[in-house]
C-alpha cells in the first residue's frame, strides 16, 4: 500500500492530480489532499503518506518551509515539488531536503505517470529489499539460537568436544575466559492469570529470559540459554578473567527486577565458576541443585549458599547414556502422549510423572525417541489436525480444540511453520484430490 499526498492551494490543480494518478497508477491505494503548508504539517503526522507532491508557492507556510521542517521531523517521505517557476531557482535547496523530483504546471499527464510509477517502483524495491533483509536477519537469529541451544546442552551433558565447544564459540563470535552455569525456575501459578497452555509458558518462559537478558547486557558477559525446559538452563561465559565482582548480588537485584517486571515468581540457581569446559557440567549440576533446594527462599541461590543443606540430601546426578529401564520408560511415555495428545501436556508434568528431573528427561526423550518432547507432541498434533481436516467438517477453531491448541491462532502458525499452508489451504487440496 502506498499512500500520496498532493499539497496545492489551487482545488483544480489537485483534482487534476487525483484524476491522472488515480486513472494511470496502480500502485498508489490512497491519496489524500492538502490546501496549504499548516495542513501539509498536521497531515503528515497523521497519514504518514510515502509519497509527497508538493507546491512551492503556497499561502502561510510555503512549500519549501513545509519541506524544510518534515525534513527536521526525521521524516523520509519522497517528496517532489510542483511549480508554476523555472525549478532552476530552486535546484540547490532541493538537493539540500532531498527532493525527488520536479514537476512544472501545468504538468502534462505522462510527466506526472513518469515521476509518480518511477517513485513507486523505488519504494516497492526498497521495500522488497527490507522484506528480504528482515528475513535473512530472522534466520541468522534462528540459527545464532540454535547454535546457542547445542552448545548449552553440550556443556550441561559434557558430550561434546574442547574442538566442537571452540569451533561453536568461534561461529557465535564469543570470546571466554571463564563461565559459570545458572538454572532459572519459573513458578507459572503466580503469574495473575491461569497460565494454561503451553503455548503461554514459552511467552512467558522468553519474557523473563529476556528480561535478564536485558538487565545484564552492561556486563562483559554473554548469556546463553536453552528454553525448552523449566528450569531454563543457562550459561554466563565471560570475556574478562573473572566475573564482575559481587555478580551474586547484581544478578540478584536483576532476577527482583525481572520478578516484577513479569508478574511471575521465579529464581535463579547458579554453580561454581569455570575456566575449562570439563567443569561446565558440573557448575550446571551445582545450579540445579541449588535451584531445587529448599534451603532458601532468595531470588539467587548460589550452590555454595546452600552446599552444607544439601549435604543431607542423596540425589542422583549422573547423567549417563539411556539404559533399557529408561527406553521402556521413554516408550510408555510416547504412549501416554499418543492417548492425551489433546490435553495441556507439559514437560514438567509428563517428567514428574516418570519421576526424572525435566532437563534429564528432556535429554533421554530426545536420544529415545529422535527429537525433543516439544516437536513430538507437536508434530503429533498436526498429524491428527491433518486427519480431521481431511475427513471431518469441523471448524478450523474446533479442529484447534480437537489436538489440544487453545489459542486457534497459535495452531495455525505452528500448521503453517510445519506443513507450508494454513489449515484452510490444507483443506482446500486435500478436498481437491478426493
Amino acid at each position: 500500500m502506498i499512500r500520496l499526498m498532493i499539497a496545492d492551494d489551487e482545488q483544480i490543480e489537485r483534482k487534476a492530480l487525483r484524476y491522472i494518478i488515480t486513472r494511470g497508477t496502480a500502485s498508489v491505494d490512497e491519496i489524500i489532499e492538502a490546501a496549504n503548508g499548516k495542513e501539509v504539517l498536521e497531515l503528515m503526522r497523521i497519514v504518514k503518506p510515502e509519497i509527497l507532491l508538493l507546491d512551492i508557492k503556497m499561502p502561510g507556510i510555503s512549500g519549501l518551509e513545509a519541506a524544510r521542517r518534515i525534513r527536521e521531523s526525521g521524516n523520509p517521505t519522497r517528496i517532489v515539488f510542483l511549480t508554476a517557476y523555472n525549478y532552476f531557482d530552486h535546484v540547490h535547496e532541493a538537493i539540500k531536503l532531498g527532493v525527488e523530483d520536479f514537476i512544472i504546471k501545468p504538468a502534462s499527464e505522462e510527466r506526472v505517470l513518469e515521476v509518480t510509477d518511477r517513485i513507486c517502483r523505488e519504494i516497492e524495491e526498497e521495500r522488497t529489499r527490507e522484506s528480504d533483509q528482515r528475513k535473512q536477519e530472522q534466520k541468522l537469529n534462528e540459527a545464532y539460537q540454535c547454535l546457542s541451544e547445542d552448545l548449552v546442552h553440550a556443556l550441561a551433558l559434557g558430550d561434546a568436544s574442547l574442538k566442537r565447544i571452540q569451533r561453536t564459540l568461534g561461529l557465535l563470535d564469543i570470546p571466554f575466559s571463564c563461565g559459570m552455569a545458572g538454572v532459572m525456575l519459573i513458578d507459572f501459578s503466580t503469574y495473575p492469570m491461569r497460565v494454561t497452555s503451553e503455548n503461554q509458558r514459552q511467552t512467558l518462559t522468553s519474557r523473563c529470559v529476556s528480561g535478564l537478558r536485558r538487565q545484564l547486557k552492561e556486563y562483559p558477559l554473554k548469556m546463553l540459554t536453552c528454553e525448552e525446559t523449566n528450569p531454563v538452563i543457562i550459561y554466563f561465559l565471560c570475556s574478562d578473567h573473572s566475573f564482575p565482582e559481587d555478580f551474586t548480588s547484581i544478578l540478584a537485584k536483576s532476577v527482583e527486577r525481572v520478578r516484577k517486571a513479569c508478574s511471575l515468581t521465579l529464581r535463579v540457581g547458579t554453580g561454581s565458576v569455570f575456566s575449562n569446559f570439563i567443569e561446565a557440567q558440573q557448575s550446571f549440576i551445582q545450579a540445579e541443585k541449588a535451584v531445587r533446594s529448599g534451603g532458601t527462599s532468595d531470588s539467587c541461590i548460589p550452590f555454595a549458599a546452600v552446599e552444607g543443606f544439601l549435604l543431607h540430601q542423596a540425589e542422583d546426578t549422573t547423567l549417563d547414556a539411556p539404559s533399557s529401564h529408561h527406553r521402556d520408560i521413554m516408550e510408555d511415555t510416547c504412549r501416554y502422549i499418543t492417548e492425551h495428545f489433546s490435553e495441556d501436556l507439559t514437560l514438567e508434568a509428563v517428567s514428574e510423572r516418570v519421576h526424572l528431573s525435566s532437563f534429564y528427561f528432556c535429554r533421554l526423550f530426545k536420544e529415545c525417541v529422535g527429537m525433543t518432547f516439544r516437536d513430538y507432541v507437536t508434530h503429533l498434533r498436526i498429524s491428527k489436525a491433518k486427519a480431521l481436516l481431511t475427513y471431518q467438517n469441523y471448524s478450523i477453531k474446533e479442529v484447534s480444540a480437537e489436538v489440544g491448541y487453545v489459542d486457534s491462532n497459535y495452531f495455525s502458525r505452528v500448521f503453517h511453520r510445519l506443513e507450508g499452508v494454513t489449515p484452510s489451504e490444507y483443506r482446500r487440496v486435500t478436498k481437491k484430490i478426493q
